[in-house]
């Protein structure tokens, strides 16, 4: 994997997993001075406390590689959950522990039931090239996770996307966001 790519995946995973480690990271803070704080039982406890994750994008390459590098980060893979437009393309997944669940951003109903008990959306945006759909399919993922109420979104939008006029998907990923 190309270094931009896994620095990416770091920071994806970071953004994710950040609310929950400052929950235990506390520990450290209200420890007697003279303590000594074991760091593989915080991050073991961190780990096993998460909050549930729900990856959208999960059978391509960077929705497939945040859900590696959670796993490779410790988070247990009953605390991840995949979204998958059927349970043939999830098949892949299921030997690596997470819950698959069936979702379409073309289904509002379908979003609703697979956000249904989730936290936690990665995000990652949808790969149609039809500006119109994609922002009705964005706007139906952000519309089942606030009904669902999920409580962090990350999206994998496009940085400075106010000021680009080259891409053509700008225009997306502002409204999106």
């Amino acid at each position: 994997m190309r270094p931009c790519v896994t620095e990416f995946l770091l920071l994806l995973s970071e953004i994710i997993l950040s609310s929950t480690v400052a929950l235990t990271s506390s520990a450290a803070l209200t420890a007697p001075r003279d303590t000594k704080i074991n760091n593989n039982k915080i991050k073991e406890r961190r780990m096993n406390i998460m909050a549930k994750i729900i990856v959208t994008g999960a059978t391509g390459n960077l929705g497939g590689g945040i859900v590696r590098h959670l796993l490779e980060k410790g988070v247990v893979s009953d605390d991840i959950a995949v979204l998958v437009r059927g349970k043939e393309s999830g098949e892949n997944l299921k030997n690596l522990g997470v819950t698959i669940k069936i979702g379409d951003y073309d289904d509002p109903d379908s979003l609703k039931n697979a956000f249904e008990g989730i936290d936690k959306l990665m995000f990652v945006s949808s790969p149609d090239f039809d500006n119109t759909l994609r922002i009705r399919q964005h706007a139906s993922v952000v519309e089942a996770a606030r009904n669902a109420k999920v409580s962090q979104i990350v999206y994998t939008g496009i940085a400075y996307a106010e000021e680009m006029n080259v891409v053509g998907l700008e225009n997306v990923h502002l409204a999106t966001e």
